[in-house]
């Protein structure tokens, strides 16, 4: 049951990391609504809501682990992260390839609205939903699985600790199994 549930996240994953979008779905067909619900705008600095990620401002480096068939060996590689009031901006390598990605961050009440793209994991840009709750931000987004349901994304945010910053993704199957398919073990970049 193990083996088939890792094989399954892994085709899952390769398929929508690989641009692949499986016979039942053309490239000129409409994505499901739930992947290309535009996130809101930015609420003004003014009123802080857009400072939300004003604790680690700066610049992080450490390396990036990247499970993508066997949960016990990640692809790993060294990642630079760049966050800004209501931004992450990181870059990374895929076997000796680089590769970048975003997170534009946005707060309208006590909803947080993320925009997340990634150069190796989709071609388009997920919208996510979520909450900013004692220094975890926690969003989720769905994408097309070839012709079955939609699966879920979730990043988490940790700014809970002074000084320390922590990024993790995690793959969710229709069924609300999860296994954690990103994590970045950052430190603050010395000037």
């Amino acid at each position: 049951m193990t083996t088939r549930l890792i094989a399954a996240f892994a085709a899952c994953f390769l398929v929508t990391a690989c641009g692949a979008e499986g016979p039942a779905r053309k490239a000129t067909d409409p994505a499901p609504a739930s992947a290309l619900a535009p996130a809101p705008e930015p609420t003004p600095a003014s009123t802080g809501e857009a400072n939300m990620l004003a604790s680690a401002m700066g610049t992080w480096m450490g390396t990036k682990k990247l499970w993508i068939r066997d949960p016990n060996a990640p692809e790993v590689s060294d990642t630079e992260v760049v966050v800004s009031a209501n931004r992450v901006s990181y870059t990374w390598s895929f076997q000796g390839r680089p590769q970048s990605g975003t997170i534009e961050l946005s707060k309208k009440g006590d909803r947080v609205y993320a925009k997340w793209n990634d150069t190796w994991h989709s071609t388009k840009t997920m919208a996510c939903e979520g909450t900013d709750t004692d220094g975890r931000i926690v969003f989720t987004g769905t994408y097309a699985a070839g012709d079955g349901p939609d699966w879920s994304w979730r990043t988490e945010l940790d700014l809970s600790k002074p000084g320390d910053f922590g990024l993790k993704m995690f793959n969710i199957t229709p069924t609300g199994e999860e296994r954690i398919a990103v994590h970045m073990e950052l430190t603050a970049a010395s000037d």
